[in-house]
């Protein structure tokens, strides 16, 4: 990417021009640390893996049913439920042992859809699937608003080094017209909608649709400025 004549260029491998705008929003999930200004971004990414088998027996869920796990009335003759949670795992492969992971999950949260499905029957060659992987943060709170000069940050509040209760006059250092919408982590079906709200709103100086302390715990420089204090960096 290059900023130009207050624009945002994105170029591709061989460094030509292939689109432009003067706002950007990441909203890439953890790929969003391959591109330079978002490398000191601190996000993770969790593998998960979803279970599909065949509906089987007289009481297939009629609701959507959550708890520890999740599953869902059938679609086209299958039950969906999931997820796992796997750390440092980056497999995208099916693994027998996750779907068994679910279909416990599944048995303890409704004990009687475990006997209707007939969980203790079923077998790789019954059992379908697909891994994903959620995009976190530290703090498991997304990161929603206009992304900061890592580098002008940490020169520009390098006094809170010493003292955390350090006032400043001046705000930030952000790049133009650059905003992101990441870490959603599991719950992005939920949170991204308000976060649209939340990033139109930056953008276009209008009122916050939140209040300033839900903002602030969403705000992608609060990371620099914990760093910061922390003397991290």
């Amino acid at each position: 990417m290059r900023y130009e004549d207050e624009q945002w260029q994105l170029l591709d491998t061989a460094g030509n021009t292939i689109a432009t705008a003067p706002v950007v929003v990441f909203a890439n999930a953890k790929d969003a640390m391959s591109i330079e200004v978002c490398a000191e971004l601190p996000l993770k990414s969790i593998r998960g893996q979803v279970t599909s088998l065949p509906v089987a027996g007289d009481a297939p869920p009629r609701t959507v049913i959550c708890g520890d796990a999740y599953v869902g009335p059938p679609l086209e003759g299958r039950v969906h439920m999931g997820a796992t949670f796997n750390l440092n795992n980056d497999s995208l492969e099916c693994r027998d042992k996750d779907h068994h992971e679910n279909l416990r999950q599944i048995a303890s949260l409704a004990p009687a859809l475990g006997e209707a499905l007939e969980f203790e029957t079923l077998d790789s060659t019954t059992l379908q699937g697909r891994v994903g992987f959620r995009c976190t943060s530290p703090d498991y709170l997304p990161l929603i608003g206009p992304l900061p000069d890592h580098g002008g940050f940490t020169r520009q509040y390098a006094a809170l080094r010493k003292d955390a209760r350090t006032r400043f006059d001046q705000p930030g250092k952000f790049h133009p017209g650059l905003y992101v919408s990441l870490g959603h982590g599991a719950k992005g079906l939920t949170s991204c909608p308000l976060a649209g709200e939340l990033l139109a709103a930056y953008i276009c100086a209008e009122p916050l649709p939140v209040g300033q302390p839900l903002a602030e715990a969403v705000h992608p420089a609060r990371f620099v400025i914990r760093d910061l204090i922390r003397k991290r960096v």
